[in-house]
């Protein structure tokens, strides 16, 4: 989760700037992300996704579900912001 020091921290509510902007630098990178792509229904918007999102250096693979307009990116340390960024100028709209 997150390095133990953090934990006496955490408890007694004194963080620095430094350990605060760590911590919310963590809850935004994970190996896994789900997305909703509003109006993605087709082979064509399977791809045009699927292709945008692989450029991200940090992905791995992407796995998409058109019956549930669902796409699962695995990867390491990925950017769940940059990621919807790329959905969003593939012309989708993620949620």
């Amino acid at each position: 989760m997150w390095p133990a020091r953090f934990s006496a921290a955490v408890a007694s509510g004194k963080l620095t700037r430094t350990d605060r902007r760590w911590l919310v630098d963590a809850e935004y990178e994970t190996n896994e992300v789900t997305y909703i792509v509003l109006g993605m229904a087709s082979d064509h918007s399977e791809r045009a996704v699927s292709k945008r999102l692989l450029t991200n250096s940090g992905v791995e693979a992407v796995v998409v579900d058109l019956e549930m307009r669902g796409v699962t990116v695995h990867g390491r340390g990925l950017d769940v912001g940059a990621l919807r960024a790329l959905i969003e100028s593939a012309g989708y709209q993620a949620a």
